[in-house]
């Protein structure tokens, strides 16, 4: 008996296994159960990332969806989060943070064209353009 790990947003999912093998029967369940509600998979968006510290996965691994073989990557974004297959957050932290320095910037410009802005109105603006990274 296996584990079935799932992480639904909107319209998209996120399927956990603790082997290739557990992997492959939750596609195949999920593969049936779009066939029967006439729902499509993108399988060029979907992924296979292998969660691992160190070395090189064997060349032999393949996984399907129906009869399309699912591309393995080493990074995924998913939902503005980088997942590495080393397990490390060093790219979601770096990527993060040179969103929000972005917005900073971006701040910034705002605040020197418009001097006479309140102090809530600069707050607002922070709100909006930096807080949500």
């Amino acid at each position: 008996m296996f584990k079935l790990f799932l992480i639904l947003y909107a319209d998209d999912i996120v399927l956990f296994a603790n082997s290739i093998q557990d992997l492959q029967n939750s596609l195949d369940l999920l593969y049936e159960y779009c066939n029967k509600w006439k729902l499509r998979v993108n399988v060029a968006k979907t992924k296979i990332m292998i969660f691992r510290k160190g070395g090189r996965l064997p060349d032999n691994i393949c996984v399907k969806y129906g009869d399309q073989e699912l591309e393995i990557v080493n990074r995924f974004v998913y939902l503005g989060i980088v997942f590495t297959a080393g397990g490390s957050f060093s790219d979601t932290q770096n990527t993060l943070a040179g969103q929000a320095l972005k917005a900073i910037f971006k701040l910034n410009k705002y605040l020197y064209k418009f001097t006479a802005i309140s102090v809530k109105h600069k707050l607002e603006l922070f709100d909006k353009l930096v807080f949500p990274f």
